[in-house]
């Protein structure tokens, strides 16, 4: 079975989809959490990453129940997060798990999210994340 690449961009700093799970991620600093840490222990950068990816997530109809999200801060680029949603052990069939990144100029912002090769160069294209962000995460592109 091959893996289907669903891809969404956004400039704004709201609105990123997967099927049935959205993700949003950025953060300024080196932390690494998820949203299950209490909050007062959170990055602030991190904090309003997991705050927005939650948003996203309910937007598309996903309850905090259903998924947990995670985020961490590329090693290659603080400016940039990869973030994830995963969904809970008993949370409906229906919920798809997925990835992506943010990048904060002056205030954070999806970049694109997906549940494979999110970020990539596409049909040449370049890529809507660097590389070395890509592969600081131990992620490769097919076409880099």
């Amino acid at each position: 079975m091959t893996n289907r690449t669903v891809r969404t961009k956004s400039a704004a700093l709201g609105g990123a989809l997967l099927l049935g799970a959205v993700a949003l991620a950025g953060c300024s600093s080196s932390s690494s959490s998820s949203s299950t840490t209490t909050k007062s222990t959170l990055d602030p950068d991190v904090e309003q990453v997991l705050a927005l990816a939650h948003g996203v997530a309910a937007k598309e109809g996903l309850k905090p129940s259903e998924v947990t999200v995670t985020a961490k801060v590329s090693p290659a680029n603080d400016s940039w997060m990869r973030f994830t949603v995963t969904p809970k052990p008993g949370a409906s069939n229906s919920v798809q798990g997925g990835y992506g990144y943010a990048h904060q100029a002056q205030t954070w912002s999806v970049v694109e999210t997906g549940t494979a090769q999110v970020g990539c160069p596409v049909n040449g294209q370049p890529p809507t994340v660097p590389l070395s962000v890509i592969t600081s995460f131990g992620l490769t592109c097919p076409t880099a």
